[in-house]
């Protein structure tokens, strides 16, 4: 009885016996000769694991977007950009600016009110901004494109500045009318009366008026309506007194630097009563110096 080997041979191997078949065909022996290199398929170990993949990948293509070739209609760029937006809702479009439509939904986007008077201005302690103005510049704002945050922030840092200027304005002028005191010395009251009446017979300002009466005119004003004075109807000193009575006008007073300066002459001119004692006039002049000393002083 002849005995089969081969089949022998195989159920040993099958046993665990004799050893496993390394001649058995794999996945990759299964696949076309073209295939078998192809490193895309390397890791697939059989036919399930390559079926799922297929299935992966086709899923995959059914929810992406396709970027239209520029040879694509304006319809078609249309269509993806609402499909991108529409799976990733944070993008933005770049607008074309010089399309006042498309770039005013951009800023709108961004946080543009749609009207001007949708800004608000900001409070800053020791300004208020005028009605009008801030009208004004909320329309420039919104033609600007503003947000409302970027407005806010603007308009604080502007008003603040006002506020630092007016400080300093409120401090020169705060300077000037101590100078101006200090040069008009006893002088000062008469000489403002005189400026303030030539204003108003002048017409002046009514805001120029009460700058005067509150010492802010400054001191290149107050000289200059001091010396118009003198050209108004004649004799400013007039005007000034006009309800007093006395149509000389004055009582007398001198600036410091006049007063100085007429003790300057009095010390030069020795043959002045001041220094004669038996001037008639001796006692009236020595009086006089001690007026004018003090003028000389007052500020």
């Amino acid at each position: 009885m002849k005995r089969n080997w081969t089949r022998v041979f195989r159920e040993e191997a099958d046993d665990g016996k004799g050893g496993g078949n390394d001649n058995e065909p794999t996945f990759n022996d299964s696949l076309p000769e073209d295939l078998r290199s192809n490193e895309s398929l390397a890791n697939f170990k059989d036919v399930g694991s390559l079926a799922k993949s297929f299935v992966e990948m086709k899923s995959m293509q059914g929810s992406s977007i396709r970027i239209p070739s520029k040879e694509a209609s304006d319809e078609d760029r249309k269509a993806f950009n609402e499909k991108l937006i529409g799976q990733m809702p944070s993008l933005m479009l770049k607008p074309d600016f010089e399309k006042a439509e498309q770039s005013n939904e951009f800023y709108r986007t961004l946080g543009m009110p749609e009207e001007s008077n949708g800004y608000e201005m900001p409070k800053v302690e020791g300004i208020e901004m005028p009605e009008e103005r801030g009208a004004a510049l909320s329309k420039i704002a919104h033609e600007a494109g503003l947000t409302k945050g970027q407005f806010n922030k603007v308009m604080e840092a502007a008003l603040q500045l006002d506020v630092v200027a007016a400080e300093a304005q409120t401090t020169a002028l705060k300077e000037e009318a101590t100078a101006l005191h200090t040069e008009w010395g006893m002088a000062f009251d008469e000489r403002k009366n005189m400026v303030t009446a030539v204003a108003k017979h002048t017409g002046a300002p009514d805001r120029l008026i009460a700058a005067i009466e509150a010492d802010e005119a400054g001191v290149e004003t107050m000289q200059w309506l001091l010396k118009m004075s003198a050209f108004v109807k004649g004799e400013g000193v007039n005007i000034a007194n006009q309800n007093e009575g006395d149509p000389d006008g004055g009582d007398g007073k001198m600036t410091p630097s006049e007063a100085r300066g007429m003790i300057s002459d009095i010390q030069a001119n020795k043959k002045h009563p001041y220094w004669n004692q038996n001037d008639p006039a001796h006692t009236d002049a020595l009086k006089k110096m001690v007026e004018l000393q003090a003028a000389a002083k007052a500020s």
